[in-house]
């Protein structure tokens, strides 16, 4: 089997989780494209931004799809609707 290639990601808004573990969910990155996640054990927020490192899956959460498995967080900026609000102002 091949080496596992790691890469870092950033999300720039998360736009669903659904509860269960492991967390899944679907996020918007910093290109502004879509991006399905699977999350270990990390807690996050709808509103967070994080930099993630993980790899590329197909994951059976997301029909099969890819997904970006995240290994580790090095960063979060915990959002609120104020930083929501301001974010969409400025575009």
């Amino acid at each position: 089997m091949g080496e596992k290639t790691m890469t870092t990601l950033t999300v720039t808004g998360i736009t669903y989780l659904d509860g269960c573990m492991p967390l899944t969910g679907i996020a918007i990155n910093s290109d502004g494209d879509e991006v399905n996640l699977i999350f270990n054990e990390q807690r996050v927020a709808l509103l967070d931004t994080i930099e993630a490192t993980g790899e590329m899956v197909t994951s059976p959460h997301h029909g099969g799809r890819p997904a970006f498995a995240i290994a580790s967080v090095q960063d979060v900026r915990q959002g609120t609707f104020g930083s929501l609000r301001r974010r969409l102002k400025n575009e």
